[in-house]
Formats: structure tokens, sequence, C-alpha cells
């Protein structure tokens, strides 16, 4: 269930100069230009121009699509590891743009929204785990202390699959990665659980796509991942599997707990309420995240 006054938004395939928005404000694209022997600020600069022009036409309400809700949105509040390219966050803000600009904690915005999350249910306690299309940030957050983790994403485990490849490949291969996917995740969970600062059974779970009402993912680019209605039971199962058999956590208190609470949102609903925290504002808000593509959400009230 979405948090109160958060909605959850596709932009990334909106069209941008010439091309898709995601083609321009990815990882892929920022890899591409790096191997071309551009310059960090130049690439930063580039990334800065796609996104001022994609989010002015939806401020416009240039898009007749789903994007018509953000219409007219007053401030951008913006996250995501390509935030903190050099000569972005320069271009962007010497950009003239219709509405304000606030930026966020670079690659741990959805982080810091699960701890708002937990926070605002009561708990000074619990795991956040945001599964990112480029790395896993974990977060261990207790009374004695906390620990952040940052895992790149294991790319011979968890790789990226596109269409002509999936195609080659054939439904029981493709099936095989996304089940080899969800043990990369589950592997670098149990690691986490070895930490000193390991808080209860508590945990704030972001993913990398749309999740509909009953969280089955849409597209990502976790291999086989999307339209799988099992896919957080899957995940929950792996890590609890990895309780049972890892002899290094033969004592961790999560093995004999009567129960996990669970929470599941994407990646750009939970640095909405990091940008809650910090605007203290009801303003309607356009919360975006840059990593591998961007994702999006609308924040009123």
């Amino acid at each position: 269930m979405l948090p109160k006054g958060v909605t959850g938004l596709e932009i990334w395939d909106l069209p941008g100069a010439d091309i898709e928005f995601w083609r321009r404000a990815g990882t892929t694209f920022v890899h591409a230009r790096r191997s071309e022997g551009f310059k960090e600020s130049e690439i930063g600069a580039e990334v800065a121009a796609e996104v001022a022009l994609v989010l002015s036409r939806i401020h416009a309400g240039h898009y007749p699509t789903r994007a018509q809700v953000a219409k007219g949105f007053t401030r951008l509040f913006l996250c995501g590891g390509l935030t903190v390219l050099d000569g972005f966050r320069e271009a962007l803000s010497e950009t003239e743009l219709p509405f304000a600009v606030t930026f966020g904690e670079g690659s741990l915005g959805a982080v810091m929204g699960g701890r708002e999350l937990l926070l605002s249910r009561g708990f000074d306690s619990g795991v956040i785990i945001d599964v990112g299309q480029s790395a896993l940030k974990l977060d261990l957050v207790c009374p004695r202390g906390e620990e952040v983790r940052i895992v790149a994403r294991d790319l011979h485990r968890a790789p990226i699959v596109f269409e002509p490849e999936r195609i080659r490949l054939g439904a029981a291969r493709l099936a095989e990665l996304g089940h080899s996917s969800i043990e990369f995740v589950a592997d670098v969970v149990a690691e986490a659980l070895e930490s000193r600062f390991l808080p209860p059974p508590r945990v704030v779970l972001s993913l990398p796509c749309p999740l509909d009402a009953d969280l089955v993912p849409g597209g990502t680019t976790y291999t086989h991942w999307e339209g799988d209605k099992d896919l957080i039971p899957k995940i929950v199962r792996a890590i609890d599997q990895r309780l049972v058999t890892r002899p290094r956590l033969a004592k961790c208190p999560w093995r004999e707990a009567a129960e996990l609470q669970l929470w599941v949102l994407n990646d750009a609903e939970m640095a909405a309420l990091a940008a809650r925290k910090e605007l203290k504002t009801p303003e309607k808000t356009l919360v975006v995240t840059l990593g591998y593509g961007p994702g999006a959400a609308l924040l009123q009230g």
C-alpha cells in the first residue's frame, strides 16, 4: 500500500530530445560516453540537458499520457547515482526551469525513505534493502548504531538481458537467470545479517520497478522478474533458507523469530518519503531517481 500522498509514475520511456528518456538519462549512456572519451563534466551536462527537457515537458503537460498527473508540479526532488556526476548539478542549476529543484542524498534516496517509513510506524530499528539496477544498498539501523553497505550488482549472477537476447535464450534459461538474481540478492542480505548492528526482523524492501496493488512487479532489468506474482515470497524464502543453512548465522536472532515484518515499495516511491521529510512542505513535488534509468513518484501533501 502506497504511503498517503505518494503516486508512482513511469516516465523512463517518455520521448526525449531524439530518443526515449532512459537512453540519455541512464548509466548505459554514461558508460558509452566514457568509452568514447568524453569528459565527466561533459557527460554530466548532457544528462542534465535531457533531464531539464523531459521534466519541463512533464511540467507543461506536453505528454498526453500517465505523466499528466504531474502537470504543473512546483518542485523537483532529485536523487540517484547520476545526480553526483561531475557537472550535472551545476548544469541543471544554471538552466532556467519552471520549477524549483532540490537535490537529495545521491544514490541513498530510497534508503533515507526507508528510514522514514520505519519511523512513521514507530520503529527506531530495521533493515532497509534497496535493490537497485546497478547496486544493492543495505542500511541496518538499531539503537546501538547503524551500518550502510553498497554492493555492486553481480552481472554474472544477475545479468541484464535485452529483448533480442531474451528471444534467443528462451523461457527456461530466462527463468534460471531470474532465480539466479534472487539468489544473488539473498546472499548479499545474508552477509549483512552477520553485522553486529543487526536490528529485529523488520525489513523495508525497495525494488527497481513499478509494483501493482498485489505487489506484482512491472518492467525491470532483473531478468524474469516482471510479472512474477511470487517474486516477493521467493526473495523472502531465499533469505530464510540462508538463515537455516549458513553456519555463521547459527546464532542470528532472526532464525528464531516468529515473523518477519515487511514493507515493499519501488525505489522512487521510497525516495518520495525522504523528500517529504527534507522538504517539510505540502507543495506538489515530482521525485525523480536517476540511476540505470529514471524512476519517478509524485508527492502531494
